[in-house]
């Protein structure tokens, strides 16, 4: 359990400290007021999480690694309470249009894009081992 606990503890500082990473790197580079950072963090850590998961399903892997990978790093690299501090944010602000489309992008993309990543392991494993 330590052993466990500890893996976690290091993946989840590694994908937080990426996604400040991106997101400062965007609010850079991108100027605009939406939050672009976020939704591209959540987007990209689903379709991550959707490939590390159809390898998990495709090939035996070690609980450790769940662990480390899919409850640390990407737990702690895509945040739920982010994407709702941005999305009340806006709301606050009156840009209601912005926080109508960041809510619907951010919940429809993570889904989509978690989709793709498992299609594309699968799709991948398929030619590689056909």
């Amino acid at each position: 359990m330590v052993h466990k606990t500890l893996l976690i503890f290091l993946g989840g500082g590694l994908g937080s400290c990426l996604r400040f990473f991106i997101t400062h790197l965007l609010s850079k580079t991108v100027d605009t007021t939406f939050p672009v950072g976020i939704l591209t963090v959540n987007v990209l850590g689903c379709f991550l999480m959707g490939t590390t998961l159809g390898a998990f399903n495709s090939f035996a892997t070690h609980s450790l690694w769940n662990s480390f990978i899919i409850i640390g790093f990407l737990g702690g690299f895509t945040t739920f309470s982010s994407f709702t501090n941005d999305c009340i944010h806006l709301l606050q602000r009156g840009d209601f249009g912005w926080g109508a489309l960041y809510l619907i992008a951010s919940v429809l993309l993570s889904i989509i894009f978690l989709m793709l990543g498992i299609w594309f392991v699968k799709y991948f494993y398929l030619i590689k081992f056909s």
